[in-house]
């Protein structure tokens, strides 16, 4: 296929779409995107046509073979990476993958005026293993379950076999509201829930709502965080990083504990981790303080979406977390179209500016 044709190649497939149901829960983002002839999804796909039209040409081809992966965490890593781009062309003038000459590096993203060089900015996202056989637990509950009511579903523990579906299915369906069951079956631990509230949705799912609780995910986000910091760009330039947590997991407390470390109170010469944030002082293994005080000065901030999608993404706002001992600042407003606050430490206590 020579270079021209292949810049004309649209992300979607010109196909007939009559698919009318909602996502499994197993299968791939892209191809429920690519097949579903629902009227939502289809304004998604043409919001993406139009983001990956103003992308530059010379980095189409490699993003569409993205886009389209089967990979969830590929697919929609370069989902979020698009979307960036596009959101700050609004305001900006964006260089993809610009070389530094220091170090032959190439962020992700070169952020202008005109001449005058913004920040730069590197994006990731941070989201839980899949796992194939959860999927088929909560496929086969939401399509076989004969109950009147939401369920909650708690994943603690991931077996190495697939569920005994039949047995789940039975107890499930012998529930009251208000009652539970927990399956524990060759290292699967799952919690069960009626809940009070009736099933109203079209597609009439039984499963209103399924998370995992599991320890790991804050660190999966420390990691890919760490990684992006190993990106040297000029040092007198702002650095950004942007994440996006696809994760029930993990919530403001994890991200607390990431960037800061976690926080503690002595008693009785026990260290004892707080539920709340806000005040007190800090166990010095985050991003922004170690043990020997603010370390990775060369992050401006870290700017965290969570659990941003192609079906929410008008409705996601960022919040924008400012390094207390970045060599170069970053000015929040600068961003305020995108983010709707920022955090900042304050003596021993963090904030929230709202915008």
């Amino acid at each position: 296929m020579c270079k021209e044709k292949s810049l004309n190649l649209k992300v979607f497939d010109d196909i007939n779409r009559n698919y009318m149901e909602p996502k499994k829960a197993a299968g791939s983002i892209f191809e429920y995107l690519n097949r579903s002839g629902r009227e939502d999804i289809s304004k998604i796909r043409l919001t993406i046509e139009n983001w990956y039209e103003k992308y530059p040409d010379k980095y189409k081809n490699m993003l569409r073979k993205r886009l389209r992966s089967s990979d969830n965490t590929e697919s929609m890593s370069a989902w979020f990476e698009l979307y960036l781009y596009n959101e700050l062309i609004k305001k900006f003038d964006v260089e993809i993958e610009p070389e530094i000459q220091e170090t032959g590096k190439r962020p992700d993203y070169l952020i202008k005026k005109g001449d005058q060089k913004l920040f730069y900015l590197e994006v990731c996202v941070s989201n839980d293993k899949e796992d194939p056989n959860v999927a088929r637990v909560i496929d086969y509950i939401d399509t076989n379950a004969d109950v009147k009511n939401y369920l909650i579903m708690r994943l603690i523990q991931i077996g190495k076999t697939t569920p005994k579906l039949k047995m789940i299915l039975n107890r499930v369906g012998d529930l009251k509201p208000g009652g539970g069951y927990v399956y524990k079956e060759n290292g699967w631990i799952i919690e069960f829930e009626m809940t009070k509230m009736p099933i109203s949705n079209p597609a009439n799912r039984k499963i209103g709502m399924s998370f995992t609780i599991f320890w790991g995910s804050d660190k999966k986000l420390k990691n890919k965080i760490n990684k992006k910091i190993e990106q040297r760009v000029e040092s007198n330039i702002p650095y950004i990083i942007a994440v996006n947590i696809c994760s029930i997991a993990i919530d403001i407390q994890d991200v607390l504990d990431v960037l800061y470390g976690g926080e503690f109170v002595q008693q009785d010469g026990k260290i004892l981790r707080r539920k709340k944030y806000g005040s007190g002082n800090f166990i010095t293994n985050g991003i922004f303080l170690g043990p020997e005080g603010f370390r990775n000065k060369r992050i401006s901030g870290v700017l965290i979406f969570t659990n941003l999608f192609p079906w929410n993404s008008e409705d996601i706002k960022a919040n924008l977390w400012l390094n207390p001992g970045a060599e170069i600042k970053i000015q929040p407003e600068l961003l305020n179209w995108l983010i709707d606050s920022y955090y900042i430490l304050d003596g021993d206590e963090i904030k929230r500016i709202n915008l």
